[in-house]
């Protein structure tokens, strides 16, 4: 008894033996092929003793294959660190981090499974049908958020791989017979999700463009251009009196949200209206449209008004880049 007691502290004070419990599978991102895949694994807890890898594996419960490390981690503290599985195709997309290791094509299934580290079941990340974007953009955290993909490897480099759809954005006019081109100008950037939208209005040369007139723009998540071009004189409508020369409503279904902006002057391009998309991964590739109402006097037609305009529309695809 007195040689068990002399010895306990010893045994109490040896250092701790490297684990592996603490890592977790913490993000996937696919395409609809399978052949841009990546898994990350992150260590959990900010322990820095996570090295003990060599012979245990990720496995996808649905396909079978798994993915064996074939060592333990180099020395130094594994707190907070990730590690980065990825496919041969991801490895070689522009802005993919270097993986740390490769795994096959096709590694886990789209359409519902359950990844799993070694024998730790708080490690799984698992998920069914439709739950997981293929969309080339977005990734799947193990707390079943999706957003853009953030892949790290564990040398500490991050990085964003993109084969998604490119965001657009095209100017248009009225298309009926004798249609007129709208003398007030409107341009946008593209709508990408996670970035900011803005729109300008150019005003026509002789409006009286001062701070003050404003240019109310909309941005549109549906609808489009109308069956045809509906060419009005909107000082009626808007303002209860006076004329404005005529101009098109290009747009219907004025939906999502718009934003207001000064003019600098006649001709002068206005100050930017800007308008956040959010990280919506289900805003991908769905259609919008732009139109604004341009708000100054027009010199030369008799009245001194506002003489209420509708700009050309601008129409594009909501993209990630």
């Amino acid at each position: 008894m007195i040689a068990t007691l002399l010895t306990l502290p010893l045994t109490l004070s040896a250092p701790a033996i490297p684990g592996s419990h603490l890592w977790v599978v913490n993000e996937v991102f696919s395409d609809q092929t399978g052949q841009i895949q990546f898994v990350e694994l992150r260590e959990s807890a900010g322990s820095a003793f996570e090295h003990n890898l060599s012979g245990k594996s990720v496995t996808s419960m649905a396909t079978g294959m798994s993915f064996t490390f074939p060592s333990n981690l180099v020395p130094g503290s594994t707190a907070n660190k990730s590690i980065l599985l990825g496919t041969a195709a991801f490895a070689a997309l522009p802005g993919a981090p270097t993986v740390d290791h490769i795994i096959p094509d096709g590694f886990f299934a789209t359409s519902g499974d359950t990844l799993q580290w070694h024998i730790y079941p708080a490690s799984v990340l698992s998920f069914g049908a439709g739950e997981m974007p293929t969309d080339g953009a977005c990734s799947l955290s193990q707390d079943g958020t999706v957003g853009l993909n953030t892949p790290e490897n564990f040398a500490g480099i991050g990085g964003h791989v993109n084969t998604s759809l490119a965001a657009t954005a095209t100017v248009y006019d009225g298309s009926t017979p004798g249609s007129m081109i709208n003398p007030d100008r409107l341009s946008t950037t593209p709508v990408v999700i996670g970035a900011n939208w803005s729109g300008t209005v150019t005003p026509q040369a002789n409006r009286v463009g001062t701070a003050g007139f404003n240019v109310g723009i909309v941005l549109i998540q549906s609808g489009g251009q109308p069956g045809g071009t509906i060419v009005i004189d909107l000082a009626p409508i808007v303002v209860g009196f006076g004329s404005a020369p005529a101009s098109q409503l290009l747009i219907t279904g004025m939906s999502l949200t718009n934003c207001v902006t000064s003019l600098n002057g006649p001709g002068a391009p206005s100050t930017p209206c800007t308008i956040p998309v959010p990280v919506n991964c289900s805003l991908l590739a769905m259609p919008w449209y732009a139109q604004a109402l341009v708000l100054g006097n027009v010199t030369g037609d008799g009245v001194d008004d506002l003489d209420p305009m509708f700009t050309n529309g601008v129409m594009g695809l909501i993209g990630s880049h």
